[in-house]
Order: C-alpha cells, then sequence, then structure tokens
C-alpha cells in the first residue's frame, strides 16, 4: 500500500476516494471518515452548480440524471476494459462521490420548502410513512443490495423517513424528546466512533471471548461498545465539539441549530 499517497487524500479532504482505492483499508479505524470527504466536496461543488442554474428542480433532476449515465457508462467500460487503470480508478472515484442521494434529498426538500401539498400528502399518507420504516428494517436485516441505484433507493427511503420526522404532526414515529434530543447532539460522534469502541471491546476481553457462544459474543460486544461509543461521543461533545461549535457564528453567514434556537 502507497502510505503516502493515501496520506494525502486523507489529508485533501478525500478519504472516500482512499476507502475506494485502499480496500481493505490499512487503517480501519478511519473507514467512517469516507463520508467527511463526501459532505465537504458537495458543499464545495452545489454552491457552484446552484449559482449557474435558473431552476434547483431541473438542476436537481439533472444532477440524478447525469451522475448515473456517466456512472453506467463507467460501469459499461470496466467491464469491457478490466485490465484498463484509468477506467477503473475513474468509475472508483466517480462512484464515491454519491452526489444523487444528496440530490434525492435536495428533491424532498424542495417538496417542503415550497409546500407542495399534492406529494406531502402522499409522504406523509400512514401507509407510506410506516411502509418506509418496516421497508428499510426489512431490507436491512436481509442484506439486501439492488443491483443497479442501490444508494438511490436508500436515499428515497431515508428521505421519506427524515420528510415525516421533520414536518408531519401524526408521525408514526415521534423523536422529539430529550433523550433523542441529546442523541442527535452526539450522533456525530457515535457515527465517527462506534467502530473504535468495537476494535476497543474485542481488544479488552478477547480471551474471553474464546470460551463464549458465539450469540453470547455478539450481544456482550454490541450492548457494550454502545455504552462505550455513548461514553466517548458525550465527552468529545462537549469538550471538542461545543467549544468549535460556539466559534461557528463567529464564521457563518447562516446561523442555524441551537444557535437559531437561542436567538428567539
Amino acid at each position: 500500500v502507497n502510505f503516502w499517497a493515501m496520506a494525502a487524500l486523507y489529508l485533501l479532504i478525500l478519504p472516500n476516494i482512499a476507502v475506494k482505492m485502499f480496500n481493505p483499508s490499512p487503517v480501519p479505524l478511519l473507514g467512517p471518515t469516507w463520508s467527511i470527504g463526501v459532505e465537504e466536496q458537495f458543499y464545495l461543488m452545489w454552491p457552484l452548480i446552484i449559482k449557474k442554474s435558473k431552476s434547483v428542480l431541473a438542476t436537481l433532476w439533472g444532477v440524478i440524471i447525469i451522475y448515473n449515465a456517466v456512472l453506467f457508462g463507467l460501469i459499461f467500460l470496466n467491464k469491457y476494459y478490466p485490465d484498463n487503470r484509468p477506467v477503473y480508478i475513474t468509475h472508483l472515484v466517480w462512484e464515491s462521490f454519491c452526489i444523487s442521494t444528496m440530490a434525492i434529498g435536495g428533491l424532498f426538500a424542495w417538496i417542503k420548502y415550497n409546500m407542495k401539498e399534492q406529494f406531502l400528502k402522499i409522504f406523509f399518507h400512514p401507509w407510506v410513512d410506516r411502509g418506509a420504516y418496516f421497508g428499510f428494517f426489512g431490507l436491512m436485516i436481509l442484506g439486501v443490495r439492488f443491483p443497479i441505484f442501490h444508494l438511490e433507493i436508500y436515499a428515497f427511503i431515508f428521505a421519506i423517513m427524515i420528510l415525516n420526522l421533520s414536518s408531519n404532526p401524526n408521525s408514526f414515529v415521534n423523536m422529539e424528546n430529550k433523550f433523542f434530543n441529546y442523541m442527535g447532539k452526539i450522533s456525530y460522534g457515535i457515527y465517527m466512533f462506534h467502530i473504535v469502541s468495537i476494535f476497543v471491546i474485542f481488544k479488552l476481553f478477547k480471551g474471553q471471548f474464546e470460551t463464549w457462544p458465539h450469540q453470547l459474543v455478539s450481544v456482550f460486544v454490541n450492548v457494550f461498545s454502545t455504552v462505550l461509543v455513548v461514553i466517548i461521543s458525550s465527552l468529545t461533545f462537549h469538550f471538542f465539539e461545543k467549544p468549535l461549535l460556539k466559534l461557528k457564528g463567529k464564521f457563518s453567514n447562516i446561523i442555524s441549530g441551537d444557535m437559531a434556537k437561542s436567538k428567539k
């Protein structure tokens, strides 16, 4: 593995490309950072795309169509020219951007922002609301991976869930309580450190696990790694994230989140 090439990709906020090019990664604990790259690349590209756009809706659909058209073209080339390294790398890099899934989220935001009642009635319908949850958990339990539009299908399901959670007063699931509000605050740490927590638990109890049934090991690791990651995330939120978030207002043109609430 070319360590310096991988280090350069991480330093340039291109971890999603590093994960694709160096799989399996020599530093698996850094795996979750791939999404940071996708987010930052989106934030860099999206304002430029929207600035040139006359229609947000047309742009969103255009991004979805163009992204997937290029992706399918690269899949085709990669299939018929499997030994072509530039095509292979280009395919991996393009696939890692995932911008079409963000555009799907943008479509739902457009529906909500413009109060398109005809669509909101459909997505707020109890069968659609509940179907999104049951469909998601069913797909996850079965480990379903769609041959095409895999990420887009999951993004569509997530978008329905988020739209209902954020805007539907009769949503099937209600997460507006102190527990979920706090878990939301530390959720970034939970995402970033969940693999670290699992790794720590395995290291601490490795000797005992050798004599335990597989099912017991699985339950033990899930329970105690969850407790550990919540503790780690709480500490990093209060002592690292929170101080940085206080600086956010000095550099942000748009006030959002808890800062917006405090201004009311």
